[in-house]
């Protein structure tokens, strides 16, 4: 089912503003309380949704995009990650730091990859470009 469906379904025929408020609210308002709603797990939720988009290769994330904007959406959403104070990918999988996702160019994967446990614990340190790393985890 379609990403357009799926928020049809569950906002009803409004869907396409309720999902642009949420990105206004979270690039706009971030950080700060209205109502007594804490803005930020609004960043998050949006920011959860643009990890699901680039896993899945869906919207801006799609891997076969204008040249380059693959890429730019993916540094974009890293450090979006690293802004937010989000250090672990899941309860075992740390994000690599940011000299290590712009020396090794892991923009060119997708979130899921973004962590030492994805490219082996026993690589951390050993590569300087992904082409290096990519060689060492395959061979």
């Amino acid at each position: 089912m379609q990403i357009a469906a799926v928020q049809r379904v569950a906002h009803g025929a409004g869907w396409q503003y309720v999902r642009e408020y949420i990105r206004f609210v979270s690039e706009e308002l971030s950080g700060r309380t209205v109502g007594g709603v804490q803005l930020r797990s609004l960043r998050l939720a949006e920011l959860s949704w643009r990890v699901w988009k680039a896993d899945a290769f869906r919207g801006e994330f799609w891997f076969f995009n204008i040249p380059g904007t693959h890429r730019k959406s993916n540094r974009a959403l890293f450090y979006d990650i690293l802004d937010l104070g989000i250090t672990w990918h899941n309860e075992d999988a740390k994000y690599v730091t940011a000299e290590d996702f712009e020396k090794l160019q892991l923009d060119i994967l997708t979130p899921r990859y973004w962590n030492w446990r994805a490219l082996g614990r026993e690589n951390e340190g050993k590569f300087d470009t992904f082409w290096q790393a990519l060689w060492g985890i395959l061979f």
